[in-house]
């Protein structure tokens, strides 16, 4: 079992997150979106203690994977990859999801205006 990897992150705007994973390849058919958080599933099928309420399900992230998960805070989106899924769903990614999400919240900031 691949221990769980908690990673803090600035994103606070669900909808602009939804529109980066969506960017990155992730869409709506792949994302779940959860007002409760729920449990994220490893590898074998088996329920983890980490929740979230924005989920990328296993399948969707690659064969043996775990689960990929965005629990929402008051400071930002905090994300459960696993050790093993780390390599491909890291700091990388996350810095590339970053960026994505900042042109989505800046757009939609102007928007406001």
């Amino acid at each position: 079992m691949s221990a769980y990897m908690t990673l803090l992150t600035p994103m606070t705007d669900q909808q602009c997150l939804l529109a980066a994973l969506a960017d990155l390849g992730f869409d709506g058919a792949k994302v779940e979106v959860h007002a409760t958080p729920v449990n994220l599933v490893g590898y074998a099928g088996d329920r983890r203690a980490q929740t979230a309420n924005i989920v990328i399900r296993r399948q969707h992230v690659g064969a043996a994977s775990n689960d990929v998960g965005f629990l929402a805070s008051a400071t930002g989106y905090q994300a459960f990859v696993s050790g093993y899924d780390h390599p491909r769903f890291g700091t990388g990614w996350l810095t590339q999801l970053n960026s994505r999400y900042q042109s989505h919240w800046t757009a939609k900031q102007e928007r406001l205006a």
